[in-house]
């Protein structure tokens, strides 16, 4: 996507999350959230991407089929208060020890598997077919769907959201507060003048796909002191490149997923590319890239190693 599509796509985006955004305040606003002699006051209903009102509850059994709020209640809930978790988190996490003896569901298609572990409330992600989060509310379930998911610009709402509503909005602030400060910290002292240009390419069978403005890849390309020239040339989201597009990029630094290097440089007239001439393809692990929520930390730190490795 190019020139003014890339534009009008990049206004829609920046359009929808603040909606999301200012959607969570008037939602905090409404649900009686103040101050009483200068301290805030909790709400007493937090409203999802769907516009459901959630009751704000020390919610005793949670159920997570999001891998953002995985990673977020883990860090604000007793363990005894987390019962379920995503299959993906089970099985690909670099902590599992984290989520021992959790029940893994493998997507919100499972309801019945979901109903069966009777969860007070059931975290879920957006791209979820709605037909399966009526099916849990009918069964009595709280249901609370975070929407689409645009890296930063949604993650840090999103733990807003998800501490809030299970009564643990300190600890949530705290969480959010910390990660910020953290992933501005992976790249403090790197001077412009000495920022590498970069594109990120993701190898997906004989498929090449980027990541930039819109998405957590673009947060963590930023974060770990690198220049998106996807995001300088236009693109938005996560682009389906030809071997066309990105020989016209040509970018000095690649940053790619397995199987890496010789397998990009093999395709199709790709050699001839500057980043393959000059072996300055670098690679970071595919699921570190692809988490949108506080995994980006982690892919920052990855980015920032493989592209700065002297600077400790």
């Amino acid at each position: 996507m190019r020139a003014v599509s890339a534009l009008n796509a990049l206004l829609l985006v920046v359009a929808l999350t603040t909606s999301l955004a200012l959607t969570w305040v008037v939602a905090v606003r409404d649900a009686g959230s103040s101050t009483r002699d200068g301290v805030p006051v909790e709400p007493n209903v937090v409203r999802d991407s769907e516009g459901v009102d959630v009751p704000v509850r020390s919610y005793r059994r949670i159920a997570s089929v999001s891998t953002i709020a995985d990673e977020v209640l883990v860090d604000i809930v007793e363990p005894s208060r987390l019962v379920a978790v995503t299959r993906h988190t089970l099985e690909s996490g670099d902590r599992p020890w984290r989520f021992e003896g959790k029940t893994g569901i493998r997507t919100s298609k499972d309801v019945e598997a979901i109903i069966a572990l009777e969860p007070d409330i059931v975290f879920v992600n957006g791209f979820t077919d709605l037909r399966h989060l009526a099916r849990m509310r009918d069964a009595g379930l709280n249901v609370f769907n975070l929407g689409a998911m645009y890296g930063l610009e949604t993650l840090l709402p999103n733990i807003d959201q998800i501490s809030t509503v299970v009564g643990e909005g300190e600890r949530g602030r705290i969480l959010a507060d910390d990660f910020e400060r953290r992933m501005a910290a992976v790249a403090a002292g790197l001077p412009d003048d000495e920022k590498k240009g970069a594109v990120y390419v993701g190898i997906y069978g004989d498929r090449l796909y980027g990541g930039t403005v819109g998405t957590s890849v673009h947060d963590v390309l930023s974060a770990a002191g690198v220049v998106d020239l996807a995001a300088s040339a236009g693109y938005t989201g996560s682009p389906a490149y030809s071997n066309e597009q990105l020989l016209s990029l040509d970018p000095p630094w690649i940053i790619t997923n397995e199987p890496g290097e010789d397998a990009l440089c093999a395709l199709s007239g790709l050699k001839t590319l500057r980043a393959c001439k000059e072996r300055n393809v670098r690679t970071v692990d595919a699921d570190l890239m692809s988490d949108p929520g506080l995994g980006m930390l982690r892919a920052a730190e990855a980015v920032h190693e493989v592209m700065y490795p002297d600077r400790g």
